[in-house]
């Protein structure tokens, strides 16, 4: 299932931004296939080479990024924005997004 306003804000910030999508996705290599599949169906605007199914996204160093996962901000030199979710409710230290809704006015 896709967060509402996400197609809208993820078009939106692909027009402003130069914006991959990034996923550890080799943690489940079986994975990428329904990944790749499910990128396609919900944001057919992207160009498959925005994205970036990596092993550790330590390796990414852009301006921004936004993830739900403090662990994937090690390292990582640009402005972090920590997507809100129950299982980061009680993270502190970072600049959080609330939903797409909240990324477009902070992003756009």
């Amino acid at each position: 299932e896709i967060f509402p306003n996400a197609v809208e804000v993820i078009k939106e910030l692909n027009k402003k931004y130069k914006l991959y999508i990034v996923s550890a996705a080799m943690e489940f290599p079986t994975s990428l296939k329904d990944k790749y599949d499910w990128l396609q169906e919900h944001f057919p605007f992207l160009d498959w080479r925005q994205y970036c199914l990596c092993g550790d996204k330590s390796i990414v160093q852009t301006d921004i990024m936004i993830d739900d996962l403090i662990r994937n901000f090690t390292n990582f030199k640009g402005r972090p924005l920590l997507y809100h979710g129950h299982h980061n409710v009680h993270v502190e230290g970072y600049e959080r997004i609330m939903d797409w809704e909240d990324a477009a006015k902070k992003l756009l």
